[in-house]
């Protein structure tokens, strides 16, 4: 009898281990094997071989500590495999995006290709937590801090250069007066100390600091102060001024001035809740909401004293009524006489029938002369009590010192005698208007002064 045996081939096969990253401990499994299987690594021909970032136990164990390429070979009683391994580094993911310029008080986010712990070389810079967020503390200078990553004794690092914090420099307010504080700060602001200085060598006697504050010692000039902290600085001007009033085109600090009616005098450098007082109000007065003098129709004089800050600022402004060539022709004409007296608040609304315009479609306007002074002072007119339109007469003339008559004003000048004269320009156009004017001596209370 003749018995015949088969014994069927069984060819180890080493499982794909994955991506292996340089510092990873892997454990190697093979299919198909018969009986105890033993690791070795061996070169890409199968013979034995070391490699000296890469280590196997006999029983598969996997150890790596650098890159590259390595061969592993599983044997068991019946046959054996052999397969390449690739190592790839262990680094700090998008290393090549990540700014390394970096401030105080920010944070940013790390992670690695292989389960990583972290840590610092300078935890007083920059901390590092174990996900890998990273936060810059406060520094005095530039400094650099180095974040390591640790994968199984391979490591990656990332270095920061940390600076301070950038801000911008205030000063509040910007202009002041002399012996006025304005306070300086930062944006953002910080909790620790930011030092101020004088930028100029020749302006620390202009002014005096003091932690947050600054004094201004003259009356006149412009200050860079520099705000300090750490690698950060930033500057700002500080505008010393004295009050001065913005007049024919020009800034000055004025004693004395003449100004025509119902002018606006603009007020400039003024930096806190301001007031005026007047002698006269209604020859000028300081409006403080719009920082202004206001002059009225009353021609005169009166003392405004205006206070700011601490500062006061007093002159005189002379209000006056011009003969303009614009407004009053050479040609102008009479067209009648009446009295103003102050029995009636020198106001009149007696005159009837005065042209309102020439017939060709031009205005007449209408002035009132004081013989004393030769100033000039316009009039109005009100159809208010029957007047007419366009065209026609003009049924009462308001004769005061408002170019709209809202109440009875006072004119301007008291004193002298006699009667008016009113005159107007006949057909005389200027300035899209004709004029009419009115000669007058005053008459008081009833009897002659």
């Amino acid at each position: 009898e003749i018995r015949f045996y088969y014994t069927p081939t069984v060819t180890i096969s080493i499982d794909d281990p994955g991506d292996v990253v340089a510092g990873d401990t892997t454990t190697l499994t093979a299919t198909d094997s018969t009986g105890t299987v033993t690791w070795s690594l061996v070169d890409s021909n199968g013979a034995p071989a070391a490699y000296d970032f890469a280590t196997i136990t006999s029983g598969g164990v996997l150890t790596t500590s650098g890159t590259g390429t390595i061969y592993v070979k599983a044997q068991d009683s019946a046959s054996s495999d052999t397969r390449p391994i690739t190592i790839s580094p262990f680094t700090i993911n998008g290393k090549s995006g990540i700014s390394t310029d970096q401030t105080e008080d920010t944070s940013l986010t790390l992670s690695a290709n292989a389960p990583a712990s972290w840590s610092s070389s300078d935890t007083n810079v920059a901390t590092v937590e174990s996900n890998g967020v990273v936060t810059f503390k406060k520094v005095d200078e530039e400094t650099y801090v180095t974040i390591t990553a640790t994968h199984g004794g391979v490591s990656d690092t990332i270095t920061f250069n940390v600076s301070s914090k950038a801000f911008s420099a205030e000063v509040e307010p910007e202009i002041i007066h002399n012996g006025m504080t304005a306070n300086l700060s930062t944006d953002p602001t910080f909790t620790d100390a930011v030092t101020w200085s004088v930028k100029n060598s020749g302006d620390s006697e202009k002014v005096t600091i003091s932690g947050n504050n600054v004094t201004a010692n003259v009356e006149n000039a412009d200050v860079v102060l520099v705000a300090s902290r750490g690698t950060a600085s930033d500057e700002v001007t500080l505008h010393i001024r004295p009050m001065l009033v913005t007049y024919n085109g020009s800034d000055i600090t004025p004693t004395n001035l003449t100004s025509g009616v119902n002018s606006s005098i603009p007020v400039v450098n003024v930096v806190g809740a301001s007031s005026g007082t007047s002698t006269d109000h209604d020859v000028a007065y300081y409006d403080s909401d719009t920082h202004t003098v206001r002059t009225g129709e009353k021609v005169g004089s009166t003392e405004i004293t205006i206070t700011d800050a601490g500062q006061t600022l007093t002159f005189t402004v002379n209000v006056e009524v011009s003969e303009a060539e614009s407004n009053i022709p050479a040609t102008a004409e009479k067209v009648a006489d009446i009295t103003i007296s102050a029995d009636n608040n020198w106001w009149s609304n007696t005159l009837n029938d005065l042209p309102k315009t020439d017939g060709n479609g031009n205005t007449y306007r209408y002035f009132i002369k004081e013989e004393s002074t030769g100033a000039y002072i316009p009039v109005s007119y009100s159809t208010a009590q029957g007047g007419t339109p366009l065209n026609d007469g003009i049924t009462n003339l308001d004769l005061t010192n408002s170019s709209v008559q809202t109440e009875e004003v006072e004119l301007p000048e008291a004193g002298g005698q006699g009667t008016v004269k009113i005159y107007m320009a006949g057909g005389v156009m200027m300035l899209l208007a004709a004029a009419g004017f009115v000669y007058f001596k005053r008459r008081g209370c009833g009897r002659q002064i």
